[in-house]
């Protein structure tokens, strides 16, 4: 198991991941219980998606007044040759109010250290900002270590806007 688990995590640092999920798949055959082998399995089916579509739906309960809040939303997500694309669509019901956001995400690979998130979204609401963008830049090194430079703004009608400047180290 040490040899083939070792294997497996050279396969998927060279990004071949078909192989690697069938050494996996023959893993799993030998080792039924290993529980590990088998998120890795579903991990790496998850790697394979070139298009993913996922519904959400929340409902929050204030206790200071009583009211409901209501958000649900819709993704479809595109792998493309250069990096994800994502849209959203939201609907929020809060303080008697409804309204609608639509969103474009996309993280393009810059190299093998560097990608960008890039946003922009859309609301005719108070719920949501009027216009929001932010460009983010990332830098992985090795041992799971991640930078983050960027900025988010928002703006809202008769609010005027935010901005935010971001930094991170995440491990």
């Amino acid at each position: 198991l040490i040899f083939g688990t070792l294997r497996l995590k050279a396969l998927v640092a060279a990004k071949k991941i078909e192989k690697a999920e069938e050494l996996c798949f023959q893993l799993i055959e030998q080792h039924p219980k290993d529980e590990a082998l088998k998120q890795l399995f579903k991990q790496l089916e998850k790697e394979q998606l070139q298009k993913e579509v996922s519904i959400s739906h929340t409902r929050d309960y204030l206790t200071i007044d009583s009211s409901e809040w209501r958000s649900t939303s819709v993704l479809f997500k595109n792998k493309t040759q250069y990096g994800p694309l994502i849209l959203s669509a939201h609907h929020a019901k809060r303080f008697q109010k409804s309204g609608n956001q639509g969103e474009l995400e996309f993280y393009p690979r810059i190299d093998s250290n560097y990608y960008a998130y890039l946003d922009l979204g859309i609301s005719s609401t108070a719920l949501f900002p009027n216009f929001r963008h932010g460009i983010s830049v990332f830098r992985t090194f090795n041992k799971g270590v991640e930078v983050e430079l960027g900025y988010r703004n928002m703006q809202f009608e008769g609010a005027g806007q935010v901005w935010f400047y971001l930094g991170s180290i995440i491990k």
